[in-house]
């Protein structure tokens, strides 16, 4: 039975009028949905537990294949940078396992504050969004707030 239905059931046994709840029949049934439904919980509770140990475990492995990766890639970076400050000629090189070359490209070096700058050089980002910790602490200090509300919740913990 799923956990759903033992609810349903539950609520149509303690909503059913006529039931005796003296009768041994009904707390023997009451008795063993309870213990279904407490063996249930805590199935699911186990099951959550186990599943979020295992992301736990792959997110760390994830993280340590990132790190060598990340490792990697700085070597491969400092070879290549390596190699372009040492390469005495910049002539093309080319054997039966690689190829080196070199292409012109461009670069703008700003070497003054962007205050220096004239306006029409500048971009300027701008991004708003609601301080909710701001608006909340207003809320709870009684300052009237027509565009948000607190909303209480209850979240589950499954230790």
């Amino acid at each position: 039975m799923k956990l759903y239905e033992i609810k349903k059931e539950i609520l149509e046994l303690l909503q059913d009028d006529d039931m005796d709840m003296t009768d041994p029949q009904v707390i023997a049934r009451l008795t063993a949905i309870k213990m279904e439904r407490e063996e249930k919980i805590s199935n699911i509770a186990r099951l959550y537990k186990s599943l979020e140990a295992e992301a736990d475990a792959i997110e760390t492995e994830a993280k340590k294949q990132n790190d060598r990766a990340r490792s990697k890639r700085n070597k491969a970076e400092w070879l290549r940078r390596y190699l372009s400050a040492n390469y005495i000629f910049k002539t093309p090189f080319e054997d039966q396992y690689c190829k080196v070359s070199f292409r012109k490209s461009e670069s703008v070096d700003v070497f003054k504050g962007i205050d220096e700058i004239p306006e029409k050089f500048v971009r300027t980002k701008i991004t708003k969004e609601p301080d909710k910790t701001a608006i909340k602490e207003a809320i709870k200090a009684g300052e009237k707030i027509d565009f948000a509300v607190i909303i209480e919740k209850k979240n589950i913990q499954i230790k």
